[in-house]
């Protein structure tokens, strides 16, 4: 019962530039079907937009084709910031959002998106659960990254404020539960949060 979903939007997996013309779309999606082995994806995301882009619609026009043309199931947008959630909803064919949401950051639940998501049937992809590893308790004040690590090329007090702000919620660690595994849950328990998707870095 997988589901098969992807983004289009970046020009390199580096994520240097983007592009939502129709022609690098479409371009998008057929490597995207040809390396799956697939002849259609039950999702695809228009990968963190710019609001000029979202305002515009071409980009929402051209993922509608290929859903008419049987290659796409469902489209939604993955939020280059959460202001951009209305946006994204006005969109007919937005049937998925992936947003940062996280323990460290409730902002999806404060200004009404899961709320406007759940009305709508919107489902939600929630990025980012463990704010980055930082919910996993594991750090302290003044931990030092890799240089390979973009938490290394972060404000230091950006860092200390999450790893500080992590104590607050020590009291759902318990014995047979981790911080992790309570910082995922959370998430799993939101109303219209379908997909929790932790990433790793390492």
């Amino acid at each position: 019962e997988a589901l098969i979903a992807s983004k289009a939007g970046y020009v390199t997996e580096r994520g240097n530039g983007q592009a939502f013309s129709a022609r690098h779309l479409r371009q998008a999606v057929e490597g995207s079907l040809r390396r799956l082995r697939r002849e259609e994806l039950d999702i695809l995301l228009l990968h963190s937009p710019p609001d000029d882009i979202l305002s515009a619609g071409e980009a929402f026009q051209t993922l509608d084709r290929m859903r008419e043309e049987g290659i796409l199931k469902k489209t939604g947008v993955s939020l280059r910031t959460i202001d951009s959630w209305i946006a994204a909803l006005q969109w007919p064919h937005c049937d998925v959002i992936e947003v940062v949401l996280n323990l460290l950051d409730q902002r999806p639940i404060d200004v009404g998106l899961l709320e406007a998501a759940r009305v709508r049937n919107v489902r939600i992809i929630a990025r980012v659960p463990l704010c980055f590893g930082l919910l996993s308790g594991r750090h302290v004040p003044g931990a030092s990254f890799p240089q390979s690590d973009q938490r290394s090329r972060w404000p230091r007090e950006q860092l200390d404020a999450w790893i500080e702000a992590v104590e607050r919620f020590r009291f759902l660690e318990h014995e047979n539960r981790s911080m992790t595994q309570s910082a995922l849950a959370f998430c799993c328990s939101l109303p219209s949060v379908d997909w929790v998707i932790p990433g790793m870095k390492s």
